[in-house]
């Protein structure tokens, strides 16, 4: 089978960068790149390898934010155990600090951008630092000066058990309207 263009997407899209191609844009295909290199007396060109994305020293912090034993750090950044401690110290003792006011930082950066989950966040982190305390003085302050609400006025029915209570005093009928009511 011919190999001829190849596309990112099912439905198109920009050509995928894995070789050689025309001046028209078509891959060329493989056997006929290998064939032209041949025939020349050239050979196929290497790609360089591509460094690692990530600095060990930023590799260890991370690391050592999530709770990874010393050993396996070492390991993972190629270090022995013995230089370990030595030459990444400072990751070690202060990496933690670092990597947690860089989260903080970017958890103030999506609460400034009206991220509500961020907002939340934020304000339960710093509710019981800052505004918890000057919210009660200021509740307090409001009570003290506020007076109490009077109680409300008796309705209709109230009166009109109330009235119904006394209903009987002063007039021949007394003690008799006392056993229906109760």
């Amino acid at each position: 089978m011919k190999e001829t263009f190849r596309k990112s997407g099912v439905k198109g899209g920009r050509p995928r960068k894995d070789g050689h191609r025309y001046p028209n844009g078509r891959l060329v295909p493989a056997s006929r790149l290998a064939a032209f290199l041949e025939a020349h007396g050239l050979e196929a060109p290497v790609e360089p390898e591509k460094p690692a994305v990530i600095a060990p020293n930023l590799l260890v912090e991370q690391m050592v934010v999530a709770g990874d034993p010393h050993e396996m750090i070492a390991r993972a950044v190629n270090c022995p155990i013995s230089e370990f401690g030595g030459r990444f110290a400072d990751e070690i003792a202060n990496g933690a600090a670092r990597r947690r006011c860089e989260a903080l930082d970017l958890l103030w950066r999506k609460a400034r951008e009206g991220h509500p989950a961020s907002i939340k966040e934020v304000i339960t982190l710093t509710g019981a630092s800052m505004g918890e305390a000057a919210f009660r003085r200021d509740a307090e302050e409001a009570e003290e000066t506020e007076p109490r609400p009077k109680k409300r006025p008796p309705g209709k029915r109230e009166l009109a058990h109330a009235a119904a209570q006394t209903a009987g005093e002063g007039t021949e009928w007394g003690d008799d309207l006392l056993g229906t009511m109760q």
